[in-house]
């Protein structure tokens, strides 16, 4: 049996901290999620936690131990999503700022 979690609404695509990559000529932007869809799916002695992103539909999913507890489960899953999307939404700029040249 599956269970799904939704946390708060907006993502923001600002930078918290900025980061100088490529000896300075772009700036990297960093992904904070506030809305978030988890799918907890038990397998055996571990659990299967997918991530989604509302509103651009991309998914992650980590595979741990249902013993750690949900919260941490989540975080992980989280901050792997925000990761995969901060990775994405940088070598899209940097692609842009490229070809800008």
């Amino acid at each position: 049996m599956a269970s799904f979690f939704c946390l708060r609404r907006i993502a923001i695509l600002e930078t918290e901290s900025e980061q100088l990559q490529l000896c300075g000529l772009l700036v990297a932007k960093q992904v904070k999620l506030y809305d978030v869809i988890f799918e907890f799916i038990p397998r055996g002695n571990s659990v299967k936690v997918s991530a989604v992103d509302p509103i651009s539909g991309h998914e992650v999913a980590i595979v741990g131990d249902p013993n750690t507890g949900e919260e941490y489960l989540k975080r992980v899953a989280q901050r792997k999503l925000e990761y995969v999307l901060t990775k994405m939404l940088n070598e899209e700029d940097e692609k842009d700022q490229w070809e800008g040249l």
